[in-house]
C-alpha cells in the first residue's frame, strides 16, 4: 500500500471506532435524516476501503498459490478480516517473490 492509502485504512479505523458507538448511543436522539446522511457517507468511505484492501491482495506477491483467493474469500464471509489483513499483510512493504517460490 502507498502512504496515502495506509493513512485513509488507519483514519477510515479511528472513524469506524468513533462512529459504531455513536451509532447505537444516538439513534434515539438524531434525527433519521441526519443518521441517513451519516449512514451512507460512512457506506462510500467503506467501499473506498474494501477497495483499497482488495487491490492490495492483487498486487501482493504470496508464498503460496491460494492465497489471494483464501483472503478474498474470509473477507467476503468474514468482513472484520479486513482489519487483520492490515496488521499482517498489508502495513508491510511488498517483496517480490522469486519465480520458483510463486509456483
Amino acid at each position: 500500500m502507498s502512504r496515502i492509502e495506509k493513512i485513509y485504512c488507519i483514519l477510515f479505523l479511528l472513524i469506524m471506532i468513533i462512529y459504531i458507538p455513536c451509532f447505537f448511543v444516538l439513534v434515539e436522539r438524531w434525527n433519521y435524516d441526519i443518521i441517513f446522511r451519516v449512514h451512507i457517507s460512512m457506506m462510500f468511505l467503506n467501499l473506498v476501503f474494501m477497495i483499497l484492501v482488495i487491490k492490495d491482495i492483487f498486487q501482493r506477491d504470496f508464498p503460496k498459490p491460494n492465497a489471494k483467493a483464501r483472503w478474498i474469500l474470509l473477507m467476503f464471509l468474514f468482513p472484520f478480516l479486513m482489519f487483520v489483513y492490515l496488521f499482517v499483510h498489508a502495513f508491510k512493504p511488498r517483496r517480490k517473490l522469486p519465480q520458483e517460490e510463486q509456483l
